[in-house]
């Protein structure tokens, strides 16, 4: 065993591609961590010196450094310690605004919660929500500017934050659409110049 990219990834994180690097692999090599909560869905044999494990983090698994064990189809393997690590997920306290309106263009969210990382990015659930950007400010800060669309499905949304370790959250129900104002009729429809205080 020579290396392991990436060293880490966050609770959360699905189908994350890590490139092992050796030699002696053969066709058929497996790979295994220590602890609970890492699954290895499948270890792809590259070559004599390269194998691309994929693996599942479970939101629950422990957090640090996990030991990484490559074992070949003769039983022949290597276990190399502390080689690759399991974050932290970042965590979700609120968004403020929590509710804005059909149409709305270019809001500013505040995020607020723990662990977020620069590269960070938000999502919300549905459709009709244009997150336009995701800004890190601090660990325990993003702002999130969204679009919303004059047709977007009114009601609760998910909102999830993920780091760009793969570590995520959801929060259900974080955020509203509400329904935009409608137009029916003014009266009266028109009124003449110099008019002053006129009520419609």
């Amino acid at each position: 065993f020579t290396s392991v990219t990436s060293t880490s990834a966050g609770q959360g994180t699905t189908n994350k591609s890590l490139a092992v690097v050796g030699t002696g692999f053969v066709s058929g090599i497996a790979a295994t961590f220590s602890g609970s909560g890492i699954t290895v869905d499948s270890t792809v044999f590259v070559s004599s010196t390269s194998a691309t494990v994929y693996v599942d983090i479970s939101a629950g698994a422990a957090t640090g450094a996990r030991n990484l064990t490559l074992t070949n189809t003769d039983a022949g393997n290597v276990t190399a310690a502390s080689a690759f690590t399991v974050n932290a997920s970042p965590t979700f306290t609120s968004i403020t605004p929590a509710n804005r309106g059909q149409n709305a263009v270019s809001q500013n969210l505040a995020v607020v919660g723990t662990g977020f990382e620069s590269g960070a990015n938000a999502t919300f659930s549905g459709t009709g929500i244009t997150v336009n950007s995701t800004t890190f400010n601090s660990a325990t800060s993003l702002t999130v500017n969204v679009t919303l669309a004059s047709n977007a499905t009114t009601g609760a949304r998910s909102v999830t934050i993920t780091n760009p370790d793969g570590g995520g959250i959801t929060t259900s129900s974080a955020f509203t659409v509400n329904a935009a104002p409608t137009f029916t009729s003014v009266t009266p429809t028109s009124c003449g110049q110099g008019t002053t205080n006129k009520s419609l």
